[in-house]
């Protein structure tokens, strides 16, 4: 078990040959409006049903009037 401790210990010594990594800032974001956990999930279910709710404005309300071109019946029939 010491031998895979230093093992792991040299590993993490080792320097990089391109330097240390730039990280960027690492000061923490401090949120600007606290809310419970239960609060936040309600505002993403209501952003996410809103979205769907969106893109369902874009799908016709009868399949029959969906454009099919390029749509051959003889294959289909050819193929089975």
């Amino acid at each position: 078990m010491l031998h895979v401790e230093q093992t792991m210990q040299d590993l993490m010594v080792v320097k990089s040959p391109n330097g240390s990594a730039d990280v960027g800032d690492l000061t923490p974001v401090v949120p600007t409006q606290l809310q419970s956990g239960k609060d936040g999930l309600l505002l993403f279910q209501n952003k996410r049903q809103e979205l769907i709710d969106e893109r369902c404005n874009n799908i016709p309300d009868h399949m029959t009037t969906i454009n099919k071109t390029g749509y051959d019946q003889n294959f289909s029939r050819s193929s089975k």
